[in-house]
């Protein structure tokens, strides 16, 4: 079987910035990194739509300083021999590092958008840490098989 799969589009979902805050009395070296994600398939398109936020909050009262997300659209072929409906909400891709590899490229988008985005804040220093892949395999519940 020849894999083939493409990024085909990739937009910024959201960005919030809570200006609330007063940052001064906030260090910026305790901060607390959450993600949140989604990850849907479009047989019909042959397609595998893979959405993330990341929350940057306070470690102590779970107060959220921003969030920035993107979502992701890749094409797969030959899909039906590559991704198996389970349900109408569960998948299974028998690619090893497939959906890790749209995961890798999606937070890697992130973190170019939170430069952007958090240029000429207070949090402008920060960026979106790398992260061990076994980390990311739990946040998006990846099992290989």
């Amino acid at each position: 079987m020849k894999l083939e799969y493409a990024l085909l589009n990739i937009d910024e979902k959201e960005y919030w910035f809570n200006y609330d805050i007063n940052y001064t009395k906030v260090d910026l070296t305790n901060l607390k990194y959450k993600f949140a994600t989604n990850i849907q398939i479009n047989q019909e398109k042959e397609e595998i739509v893979l959405s993330i936020t990341v929350y940057i909050s306070s470690p102590n009262d779970d107060v959220d300083y921003m969030r920035n997300g993107a979502r992701a659209v890749f094409r797969v072929k030959p899909f039906n021999e590559i991704v198996q409906t389970v349900d109408n909400d569960k998948f299974n891709v028998n690619v090893p590092n497939l959906i890790e590899t749209f995961v890798s490229a999606t937070l890697g988008a992130i973190r170019g958008l939170m430069v952007k985005n958090l240029k000429g804040t207070p949090l402008n220093s920060l960026i979106l840490p790398l992260i061990p892949m076994e980390e990311i395999k739990k946040m998006v519940k990846i099992t290989n098989k």
